[in-house]
C-alpha cells in the first residue's frame, strides 16, 4: 500500500517523501487511529466500503495535509493550526470549532463546509473555495459533549486572514471578524456579511454583488473610491467607533500620559484609548511617545511635529491628519489608514531599544497611505509590506532598507 494513497492525497510524489514523514510521525506516537481514519475514508472515496473520517478533536497540528481527500470528513473541534492543507478537498466537511490558526489552505477546497466557531486567525486562504460554507454563528446544530467545546460555537474568527482571490459566493458570514483580513479580489457575490466585522480589512476589488450587509462594521474611508461607491450603494453598513471622546477630555489624558513619560510611569497614566472616534484638535509639538490608540479614528486636527515614536495606532483612521515633522519611529500603523496624510519630513527611521539590543523598526504592513504626502519623509528600514502608497508624494522620501515587498503606487 503506498502511504501517499493513505490519506487520499492525489498521486503526487513530491508530495508523498513529505506524508510519508507525517504518517510515521503518528504511527510511531502511537497514534494509529488517526491513520486508521484516513484508511477508512480513502476507503469510502473509493467506492470500497469504508466510511468518511472521524477526526474529530484530533491533534493534527502542523501535520503535512497537502492535496488531501478528507470531503465530508468530520473535523469537529480538531487541532489544525500551521497545517499544510494547500490544495486539499474539504469540501461538506465539518469544521465546526476546529483551530486553523496559522494553517496554509490556499486553493484548498472548503466549498459547503461547516466551518462555524473555527479559529482562522492568520490563515493562508489565497484562491480557495469557500462557495456556500457556512461561517456564521452557530445556532447549535452541532451539539457536542466535550468539554470546553460550546454548543453555540460563534461565528468563524477571519481576522488577519488571507483571502486574496478566495471564492465566496453564497457564504455565510454574519457576525464574522474579519477585521484585517486580506480580500483582495476576493468573490463574495452574494454572501450573507450581516453583522460582521471588516475593519482595517483590505478589500480592494472585492465583488459584492448581490451580498447582503446589513448591520457590517466598515470603516469607508479607509475603502478604495470604488469599493466605497459598490458597498455604499448596497447600504446597511455601520461605522466600526463605538464611542467618542471630547476635545477637552482628549487634552487632559495626554497631559497625564507626559506625566506619565516624565516620570517613567511613577505618575500620570498612560494613554490608552480603543475604538474610540476622536475629535480634531491640535498636539502640535506634544509627546505622546508610546500611547495605544488602536482602532481609533482622529478627526482631523493638527499633530505637526508631534513625537508618537512606539506608539500604537493599529487600524486607525489618521486620514487627512497633519503629522509634518513629526517623530513616528517606531510606531505601529499596521492596517492603518492614512489617506491624503500630511507625512512631509515625517521620521519613520528605527528607533534603537534603551539596551542597545536591536532597532525596532517602524511597522505599516498593509497601510494605506493612498495620496499622502510623503515628500522628504525618512522611512528607512520601515516595514512597508503590502502599504497602499497609490498617488504618494515621494520626493525627496528616503526608503532605504525599507521592505516594500507586495506594495504599490
Amino acid at each position: 500500500m503506498q502511504n501517499d494513497d493513505v490519506i487520499g492525497v492525489s498521486r503526487d510524489r513530491s508530495a508523498a517523501s513529505l506524508l510519508d514523514e507525517e504518517i510515521n510521525r503518528y504511527l510511531n506516537d502511537d497514534n494509529a487511529n488517526v491513520l486508521r481514519e484516513f484508511m477508512l475514508h480513502r476507503n469510502w472515496l473509493n467506492g470500497k466500503g469504508g466510511r468518511p473520517a472521524n477526526l474529530e478533536f484530533k491533534n493534527l497540528a502542523g501535520m503535512n495535509l497537502e492535496r488531501a481527500r478528507l470531503s465530508s470528513a468530520s473535523l469537529t473541534g480538531a487541532n489544525l493550526s500551521k497545517a499544510n492543507l494547500r490544495l486539499a478537498n474539504l469540501s461538506k466537511a465539518s469544521l465546526v470549532s476546529a483551530d486553523l490558526e496559522g494553517a496554509d489552505l490556499t486553493d484548498a477546497d472548503l466549498s459547503e463546509a461547516d466551518l462555524r466557531g473555527a479559529n482562522l486567525h492568520r490563515a493562508v486562504l489565497t484562491r480557495a473555495n469557500l462557495r456556500g460554507a457556512d461561517l456564521g454563528a452557530n445556532a447549535g446544530a452541532h451539539a457536542d459533549t466535550r468539554e470546553g467545546l460550546r454548543q453555540d460555537s460563534g461565528s468563524a474568527i477571519l481576522t488577519e486572514a488571507r483571502l486574496d482571490q478566495a471564492v465566496l459566493c453564497q457564504a455565510k458570514l454574519a457576525g464574522c471578524d474579519l477585521s484585517g483580513a486580506d480580500l483582495v479580489e476576493a468573490d463574495l457575490r452574494g454572501a450573507d456579511m450581516t453583522g460582521s466585522n471588516i475593519t482595517g480589512a483590505d478589500i480592494a476589488s472585492v465583488n459584492l454583488a448581490g451580498a447582503t450587509l446589513s448591520g457590517m462594521v466598515v470603516d469607508l474611508t479607509a475603502v478604495d473610491p470604488v469599493t466605497a461607491k459598490q458597498i455604499a450603494a448596497i447600504g446597511g453598513t455601520v461605522e466600526p467607533y463605538v464611542g467618542t471622546i471630547d476635545a477637552k477630555t482628549f487634552v487632559a489624558a495626554i497631559k497625564d500620559h507626559e506625566t506619565w513619560i516624565d516620570s517613567s510611569g511613577a505618575s500620570g497614566k498612560r494613554l490608552d484609548y480603543s475604538e474610540m472616534k476622536i475629535r480634531a484638535v491640535n498636539l502640535t509639538g506634544r509627546n505622546i511617545a508610546g500611547c495605544r490608540l488602536r482602532r481609533c479614528r482622529i478627526d482631523g486636527g493638527d499633530w505637526a511635529g508631534i513625537n508618537l515614536s512606539m506608539a500604537d495606532l493599529s487600524y486607525s483612521s489618521l486620514a487627512g491628519l497633519r503629522l509634518e515633522n513629526s517623530d513616528l519611529r517606531g510606531i505601529n500603523l499596521r492596517k492603518a489608514n492614512l489617506t491624503q496624510a500630511n507625512l512631509v519630513k515625517a521620521n519613520f527611521d528605527p528607533l534603537p531599544l534603551a539596551n542597545g539590543s536591536r532597532l525596532w523598526p517602524a511597522n505599516l504592513d498593509s497601510a494605506v497611505l493612498r495620496d499622502a504626502n510623503l515628500t522628504q519623509a525618512s522611512l528607512n528600514g520601515a516595514n512597508l509590506r503590502n502599504a497602499n502608497l497609490k498617488g504618494c508624494a515621494v520626493d525627496g522620501a528616503s526608503f532605504k532598507g525599507a521592505d516594500t515587498e507586495g506594495a504599490w503606487r
